[in-house]
């Protein structure tokens, strides 16, 4: 019995034979769990007489025939496959029998089709269609499709059709470090990809078991919820739809599997953003990943013990005393090896910004038992020059350098408080600033950097510290020289000389 299908022959579709192979995998391929794809599918393709017979078997999933009948008929709609539209596998056949392939037979349950040809007279002319040859044959439980006549030099797409697809049997898979119910994500194996000598395509990005992205990292993700887009043509994603895929992909990751991912993608460790969503970099998705690492304890001890020697540098910022310090940082480490992008402080990464201070600190000492006697009354002499600092604020540590290292920006070791504006921890002097003739600089030097970290020239509160300063200053100038007299006194005795 033939079933006309009304296709004609010339219907303006070119799939070539790669597309027709996939498609005709596909379709077994979402008959079944793609745990068992691997086990219960039958490929297998041998020459004769210089052509090849190709047969996909499958056991166990019969379907009606009429479901190869009509357009737009489907066993996938309403679901998550791909395909849904009724018409893969009649263009398959019409591609075929373009492509001079018509040696074809499909079965399933009791029944089996052989595509054919016949006409139709529309207005006089003679129309070649798509048919089929339809014979009720015994049921075995097995849907089986035979292709016979395929040329040579087809080889190659044979031998790669299943790799295509997403199963754990495929022979470019390694080991297995998910399966949840979002993703599931192989290692790359042994078999190389067989155009893995383009740049950047280490990895494939299944989207519903079809391989339509490449990774640049040598790993193979199946994402199994992903929005299904340009199912008829399934081209390859671009390289932004492959970035964004793998950014949803990172916030659903536990902490083991991030953990195992990041150290795989170390060569991206110091991306930096560029803005967000933007595919150059991968920036945000190595952040995702350390926030899910960062959740687990264990795993974040687990990274630092195997990766101990990470320095991060912050990110510029509004601060524009400390981005002056981030840029002679980011000057001062630029040999420096182990550099991550900041989130990785999250882990345990040690901040270079701190350790450039410290290195900065080199040469520096703690005041001797005559400087702490001078620094005291300076601290003294605030608390009535500048009440309203010390009320909020307890003088900082102070350290003694050579001359010249006295001249450091306060605001270098100043923290950010949002109570106020800064946190100063600490106050670099000179030794000369301890002369017996050094009393009006030092003084006027020690209250301006304590002042200077409370905001810029433009802040509210810096420029009523200031105002009040001189003001004090007028007020209480009749207490000036008794100050003075007591700073030179001090200063004059040795450094090592006890408090009588």
């Amino acid at each position: 019995m033939r079933i006309n299908l009304g296709i004609a022959l010339d219907y303006p579709v070119n799939w070539d034979f790669e597309q027709v192979l996939r498609d005709l995998v596909q379709n077994f391929y979402d008959a079944i769990d793609y745990h068992q794809f691997g086990k219960e599918f039958r490929f297998s393709y041998t020459e004769e007489k210089g052509s090849y017979l190709l047969e996909m078997e499958l056991k166990g999933h019969p379907f009606s025939y009429e479901w190869l009948v009509y357009v737009g008929g489907s066993t996938k709609r309403g679901s998550r496959k791909i395909g849904k539209f009724g018409e893969g596998f009649k263009i398959c056949m019409l591609s075929l029998l373009k492509m001079k392939i018509s040696d074809i037979t499909m079965h399933s349950a009791d029944w089996e089709i052989v595509p054919c040809v016949y006409e139709e007279i529309i207005e006089e002319a003679r129309i070649p269609m798509l048919g089929y040859e339809y014979t009720k044959v015994e049921d075995d439980g097995i849907t089986l499709l035979r292709i016979n006549g395929i040329p040579p030099y087809h080889k190659r797409l044979l031998e790669e059709s299943l790799l295509h697809f997403f199963y754990p049997e495929n022979p470019l898979f390694g080991e297995l470090i998910t399966d949840s119910e979002n993703v599931s994500i192989y290692t790359a194996g042994e078999r190389r990809i067989p155009c893995q000598q383009e740049l950047n395509f280490n990895g494939i990005l299944y989207i519903c078991g079809l391989a339509r992205g490449r990774l640049p990292l040598p790993l193979f993700i199946l994402e199994k919820n992903a929005e299904i887009r340009d199912t008829r043509k399934r081209e390859i994603y671009h390289w932004f739809d492959v970035w964004m895929e793998m950014y949803e992909i990172a916030r659903k990751l536990d902490a083991d599997a991030s953990l195992r991912i990041l150290e795989l993608m170390h060569q991206y460790w110091n991306d930096r953003p560029v803005k967000l969503y933007d595919c150059r970099t991968w920036f945000y998705v190595i952040c995702q990943l350390v926030r899910n690492i960062s959740l687990s304890g264990e795993k974040s001890k687990l990274f630092m013990e195997r990766h101990p020697d990470l320095y991060y540098i912050e990110r510029e910022g509004k601060d524009k005393k400390r981005n002056v310090l981030i840029r002679q940082t980011q000057i001062w480490a630029r040999e420096r090896t182990g550099l991550v992008n900041p989130c990785f402080r999250l882990l345990g990464a040690k901040s270079l910004v701190e350790i450039f201070l410290k290195e900065k600190m080199t040469g520096f000492r703690l005041p001797d038992h005559r400087e702490k006697r001078l620094i005291e009354l300076l601290v003294r002499i605030c608390d009535v020059l500048i009440p309203d600092y010390l009320k909020e604020e307890s003088p900082p540590p102070v350290f003694i350098g050579r001359k010249g290292q006295g001249s450091m920006d306060p605001l270098r070791f100043a923290v950010r408080d949002y109570r106020k504006k800064y946190h100063l921890e600490k106050i670099i002097m000179e030794e000369d600033d301890f002369l017996p003739t050094a009393f009006e600089k030092t003084l006027v030097g020690y209250c301006d950097k304590l002042i200077q970290v409370s905001g810029s020239r433009q802040c509210n509160r810096t420029n009523v510290l200031f105002t009040q300063l001189g003001t004090t200053l007028i007020t209480f100038s009749f207490l000036i020289p008794g100050w003075k007299a007591e700073w030179e006194k001090l200063a004059a005795a040795s450094p090592d000389e006890d408090d009588r």
